[in-house]
Formats: C-alpha cells, sequence, structure tokens
C-alpha cells in the first residue's frame, strides 16, 4: 500500500454505488406498481357500490358489472402478489446495500489505520533522513 492510494476502497465503493441503484430502481418499480394497482382498486369500489347499492337493474348490466368485477380482483390479485414479490426484493436489496455499507466501514477503518502507520513511517524516515544528513 502507498500513501493516499485508494484502490483499496474502489470495490467497496462501487458495490456500494451499485446497491444503492438496485435498491432505488426496485422502489422506483414498488411505487409504479403500487400506482397501477390504485385506480384498479378504486375502479373495484365504485362498481361494488354500484351493482350492490341496488341502483342497477338491468340484468345483462349487473351480469357485466360482475364480470368487470371479477377480471378486476383477478388484476389487483396479480398486481399485489407481484407487489409483495416486489418488497421482499426490496427488504433483500436493502440489506445486501447495508452489507455493502459495513464492509465500506471497515475497509475505510482499515485504510485508515494504514495510512495513519504510513505516514508515521514516512515522518520517522524523514527524521532519519534529515539526521543522516547533519552527520555527513
Amino acid at each position: 500500500p502507498q500513501l493516499g492510494d485508494e484502490t483499496a476502497l474502489k470495490a467497496p465503493r462501487g458495490a456500494v454505488e451499485e446497491h444503492t441503484a438496485r435498491r432505488s430502481g426496485l422502489r422506483t418499480q414498488q411505487k409504479d406498481l403500487e400506482m397501477d394497482i390504485a385506480p384498479r382498486r378504486e375502479k373495484l369500489g365504485t362498481l361494488e357500490l354500484k351493482m350492490y347499492g341496488g341502483s342497477v337493474g338491468n340484468p345483462r348490466e349487473l351480469e357485466g358489472m360482475r364480470k368487470e368485477i371479477g377480471l378486476l380482483r383477478k388484476s389487483i390479485a396479480t398486481g399485489e402478489d407481484r407487489l409483495l414479490e416486489l418488497m421482499v426484493t426490496v427488504e433483500e436489496a436493502q440489506a445486501a446495500l447495508a452489507a455493502a455499507r459495513k464492509r465500506l466501514r471497515q475497509a475505510e477503518e482499515e485504510w485508515q489505520k494504514t495510512q495513519e502507520s504510513l505516514n508515521r513511517e514516512q515522518e520517522a524516515l524523514a527524521c532519519l533522513w534529515q539526521k543522516a544528513k547533519r552527520v555527513n
């Protein structure tokens, strides 16, 4: 190792950046999916209120609403399943990021200790060099 050489920190820093980007992308996917599901839930609620509220008496219209409600429920369930999977993946990405940050902190601490040792060694050599120059 050389004084000021941060090569040992490159990989841990890269890992933190990679995990941060992955988690960010997953969170964006999660928010997008939540925003995609929300209007379907709202529409489902509106249809159910209309259907079960007694305001629709036409059997064909009721049957159409029943089918649409079934499709919405299926669509929402599929979206929610995907959302749950994504939430687990986000948690895993968060854990991986935390581990990468811990490894980076450890690498930075080790690097700092090495740099302090190299500084002391450099100072000692400079002191010896000055003494040797005075003797000659």
